[in-house]
């Protein structure tokens, strides 16, 4: 038979905050650059005394599934006929309280539903990692990865390469530098920034639960759970030519997020200038446990 491909331009991303919940919970028309998963089968050979090869591979525990999506951090579609109007389109962003359930569905072991549509994959998991990342001359971009495990469903079917999707967006207006402000930074000169929050998991699972079966199969989700475990861990960083206040605990804002650190603490600061240069380069970093997210 012949060859035949899998193209993203007829593909979009559905995002179910909460499994099964109503379409309230429902982001489907985020400015996706990037989607991918991954499966870890944890299958071992079988040996004995008396035979120098195996006696067979066999699965010895529920195999774990990985999901990351990079996307661009947007606030609305903006009209092609003007560069001024902007919707504010809910569906092309992810809010302070998508965020907040995010985090919360996490602690309490619910999944959330991502979808990569038509021919892609569907797959559940808890929110592991969330970042932002923004430098001048760059427009801003999130990370989103999330854990689960069980058998996802992998399409094995290929889309037209005539096609492209019709539902994202026909436009978006995407946050730069300039929607990007730190408290008391007022006189320094900062040239990117970085937050991220990283949410530990462990998997709960019992005595004669079954270690094979989809993501959607009750026996297998009532059986074993996966759940965060604080504390987060919470790190933000600013690199520029001069960065000399204690940030630890300033508030930081990305567009139509505001993130404020809680209990956080410097972890390194640093200072470097040579001859013939602008200035002199900083950096500081620092870590907390955990931070709030508010609209705004």
């Amino acid at each position: 038979m012949p060859l035949s491909r899998n193209l993203y331009s007829t593909q979009f991303l559905t995002l179910d905050l909460t499994e099964d919940a109503s379409n309230a919970d429902i982001v489907s028309g985020l400015p996706v650059q990037t989607a991918s998963i991954e499966r870890t089968v944890p299958t071992e050979d079988v040996l004995v005394l008396g035979k120098l090869g195996s006696m067979g591979r066999q699965q010895k525990e529920v195999e774990s599934v990985k999901i990351d999506i990079k996307l661009f951090w947007a606030s609305g579609e903006r009209d092609n006929t003007t560069t001024t109007t902007i919707k504010d389109t809910l569906g092309t962003r992810l809010t302070a309280a998508n965020l907040s359930t995010l985090t919360g569905n996490a602690l309490k072991g619910v999944r959330s539903k991502i979808t990569l549509s038509p021919n892609g994959f569907t797959a559940y998991g808890i929110l592991t990692n969330f970042g932002i990342d923004a430098g001048v001359g760059d427009f801003l971009s999130a990370n989103l990865s999330f854990a689960g495990f069980g058998t996802p469903e992998i399409t094995n079917t290929t889309n037209a390469s005539d096609k492209e999707s019709t539902y994202a967006p026909a436009s978006v207006f995407v946050y730069t530098s300039e929607n990007v402000s730190l408290a008391g930074s007022t006189d320094e000169t900062i040239k990117s920034a970085k937050f991220s929050i990283d949410i530990p998991n462990e998997r709960l699972s019992k005595l004669g639960a079954p270690v094979t079966g989809l993501q959607t199969d009750v026996n297998l989700t009532g059986a074993h759970l996966l759940v965060a475990k604080p504390p987060f861990k919470v790190s933000i960083s600013y690199d520029g030519e001069l960065v000399t206040g204690a940030h630890s605990l300033d508030a930081i804002t990305f567009g139509h997020l505001k993130i404020t650190p809680i209990a956080a603490n410097i972890t390194s600061q640093s200072y470097n200038q040579n001859a013939g240069d602008i200035g002199a380069a900083f950096s500081f970093a620092s870590e907390g446990t955990s931070c709030t997210f508010t609209a705004v």
